[in-house]
């Protein structure tokens, strides 16, 4: 079925669509446009209890996350229960499909199995098969209200991040009420805090036993669904929007589908355009319109995969530094005697920043307009830029807050620039990079052979073991041929690491589409492509394409499509 008719097809059978006017925010040349958008608004009756929740309970309904109850109401202030937080995250990790193709009489280990219901047990199944449960638990406790510390940790483990929550359990959070969390909770509890999953409350407490309600839920499952996408290998760019385009195809089965392009220009002159489905729903704070709607001029966040718009949010100019071209940033800075932090977002629409300074005689903490004021002061005197080295942003960062060369133990240093280039810094040992078993920027060795439909060709070797450092660069073309090795090849390649800034955490695509960026290679143009690396922590990644037909192998990264419109047989009960 196709997306336009299976977009209608949804919306129609499982929301009531308001429709509203929207006028546009922004023209060319700065002029308000005559022109009104017809709005989407994925409505219930009392949503009025919870508007602050809105927008979150909207995009989750697009998405076919969450739905609501037969009598109109979503119940936005009501606790989620624990079987409602399974299925919504089972949702989320797009494996509806798979759940609802599980017998409902399969057998469950647990103690209370029976009191599971059916239209939840293949979602149970699902989630079992993939590490959403603690191994200890023995019980489902379906219609349990699930607390924040239950379900931080069901998010986290959704992520896949279990391995840095148990890392994590011995570094004790800064709530006032730290010590009711539990034990062997608290790596869960900083994983959430660093996913921006969740965060404190302004007592500085965290409340770990309180009751999520399902508009609370809702907000969860937006921030951990942008975890997700990035670990897909999407990125976020955002800027003003030059040029879009509508063409309209017609398939065998004479449905149509309506596809676009989109260019957008970012705050640092970049340009890029991008696929741009019609039906894509675009977020405006608790309101939707479609794709088609946006015009020239408007403000928008964009999350890239693929080349393709997945996610669209159009801007309010007057509610976000339009100037900046940071979308996030974080400073965290360490040594004996003090401990500087900030942390800033320019996003879909929304600006936020902490800034938390501690010493051993004084402790400043900044929140809200005070904290976003000092934070883009201190981004206009840092004046970064995507094509910066990770030398010069080091030095930029720290000329900015005074701190000498070689006078800290720790810093860490993460930007997401607006045209979608990140940067991830790690030093320590006075400013030594971190690194296991030598190696450069966290890479002991780095092959990398292409060959285009032109024939022009290209090999990189690049080995820092045992401080033995070897390089060798070919290139070959119609103009000739050049190679060379030694000294000359060493600073190319780590001057090209530097640029790359590839870590272990990123994905096979992701790492693809950082290297082909910047070697100006397109897909496309690609007749055969082999990249090895093989990182300081271990981890090695392989990536092949061969004759064009073959995509980078990360599979594991796809999108999932739910695709197939859900029954709602038993939704008087629940979610389902």
């Amino acid at each position: 079925m196709k997306k336009t008719r299976l977009f209608l097809g949804t919306v129609l059978m499982l929301f009531i669509i308001s429709l509203l006017a929207i006028p546009a925010l922004a023209a060319e040349d700065g002029e308000e446009s005559n022109q009104e958008r017809e709005g989407i608004q994925f409505d219930f009756n009392d949503l009025e209890d919870a508007p602050w929740a809105e927008e979150y309970i909207g995009k989750m309904q697009s998405k076919d996350v969450i739905y609501g109850y037969d009598d109109g109401t979503f119940r936005p202030n009501a606790p989620v229960k624990r079987i409602e937080a399974i299925v919504m995250a089972v949702r989320l990790l797009g494996l509806e499909d798979e759940a609802l193709s599980k017998p409902s009489d399969t057998a469950l280990h647990f103690k209370d199995e029976k009191q599971i219901p059916s239209w939840g047990r293949g979602h149970v199944v699902v989630a079992l098969e993939n590490g959403l449960f603690n191994a200890t638990e023995d019980k489902i406790q379906a219609d349990k209200p699930a607390s924040r510390v239950w379900i931080v940790q069901l998010l986290v483990r959704a992520l896949g991040l279990e391995d840095e929550a148990l890392e994590q359990m011995t570094s004790i959070p800064d709530f006032k009420d730290v010590n009711t969390i539990p034990a062997g909770s608290i790596g869960y509890v900083n994983v959430a805090l660093e996913q921006d999953i969740t965060a404190g409350y302004p007592d500085n407490t965290f409340k770990p036993n309180k009751k999520v309600t399902r508009g609370e839920m809702a907000a969860f499952l937006d921030s951990t669904n942008e975890d997700l996408l990035e670990q897909s290998g999407a990125v976020t760019v955002q800027g003003t929007v030059t040029d879009i385009s509508f063409e309209q195809e017609i398939d065998e089965t004479e449905s149509t589908d309506v596809e676009g392009s989109i260019t957008i220009e970012t705050s640092d002159g970049d340009k890029a355009t991008y696929h741009l489905p019609s039906d894509l729903i675009v977020q405006y704070y608790d309101r939707f319109i479609s794709a088609n709607q946006l015009i020239e001029g408007d403000m928008v966040t964009l999350v890239i995969k693929n080349d393709e718009v997945v996610e669209a949010s159009l801007l309010n100019e007057d509610q976000v530094n339009t100037t900046s071209n940071l979308i996030e940033l974080e400073i965290k800075v360490e040594d004996e005697e003090q401990e500087y932090k900030l942390k800033y977002q320019n996003k879909k629409g929304k600006v936020r920043a902490e800034v938390k300074s501690e010493s051993k005689d004084q402790e400043t903490k900044l929140k809200g307009k005070e904290a976003v004021a000092e934070a883009e002061e201190i981004i206009q005197q840092l004046a970064l830029s995507s094509d910066m080295t990770r030398e010069d942003i080091v030095t930029k960062v720290l000329n900015t807050l005074q701190i000498e060369e070689g006078q800290y133990e720790e810093l860490e240093i993460k930007i997401k620039f607006t045209n979608g280039k990140k940067v991830d810094i790690e030093l320590e040992d006075e400013g030594k990079e971190e690194s296991q078993d030598n190696g450069y920027n966290g890479i002991r060795e780095f092959e990398l052979g292409v060959k285009l439909l032109d024939d022009q060709k290209l090999e990189l070797k690049y080995e820092n073991e045992e401080d033995k450092v070897k390089a060798e660069v070919k290139r070959e073309s119609k103009e000739g041929k050049e190679q060379y090795k030694g000294e000359q090849a060493v600073e190319t390649l780590e001057s090209f690491l530097d640029e790359i800034a590839l870590s272990e955490d990123m994905t096979k695509d992701e790492i693809l589409e950082t290297i082909l960026s910047e070697l100006d290679i397109n897909r496309e143009d690609i007749n055969e492509l082999e990249i090895e690396i093989d990182f300081t922590n271990e981890k090695e990644v392989e990536i092949e394409i061969e004759n064009d037909d073959d995509d980078d192998e990360d599979d594991e990264d796809d999108d999932h499509d739910d695709d197939d419109d859900n029954d709602d047989d038993e939704e008087d009960d629940d979610e389902d």
